[in-house]
């Protein structure tokens, strides 16, 4: 049982962070789609085939929309679990890919980007700074 409550905590972490960084647009369209097709068949399981074919919007829509549907369709089968951490080990390849940085979420959820792909803590000014200014 608390396997399943670290992995859903995980999951919601590396939402937020694949959030951000898609915010960022870090990521190309291909990254994009493959994450959303993760992530919706972690959350939501098997999609309904017919049920998007049905809708007019499906084919008429631009292609990162339709790219975004397939990739969860092809994802057709794959449990709830496997695929939420599928999910989370993308985020953390595509993190080191782009060399994404995180700091503490006390600081919020600003995402720090390092040019040297070196790792380091984002530190907020302190308030001696903002006031010399």
């Amino acid at each position: 049982m608390e396997d399943k409550v670290e992995l859903e905590k995980a999951f919601s972490k590396a939402a937020t962070r694949a959030r951000a960084m898609t915010t960022r647009k870090l990521l190309t369209d291909e990254e994009r789609a493959e994450l959303l097709g993760l992530f919706k068949q972690g959350s939501m399981g098997d999609g309904n085939v017919w049920k998007m074919f049905k809708d007019k919007n499906f084919l008429v829509s631009d292609t990162t929309n339709v790219a975004k549907n397939v990739n969860w369709i092809g994802l057709r089968g794959m449990s709830q679990t496997e695929a939420k951490q599928k999910y989370i080990e993308l985020v953390e390849e595509l993190m080191k890919k782009y060399c994404v940085v995180f700091p503490p979420s006390r600081y919020g959820s600003m995402a720090s980007l390092s040019s040297a792909c070196t790792m380091y803590t984002y530190v907020p000014p302190s308030r001696k700074q903002f006031n010399e200014i």
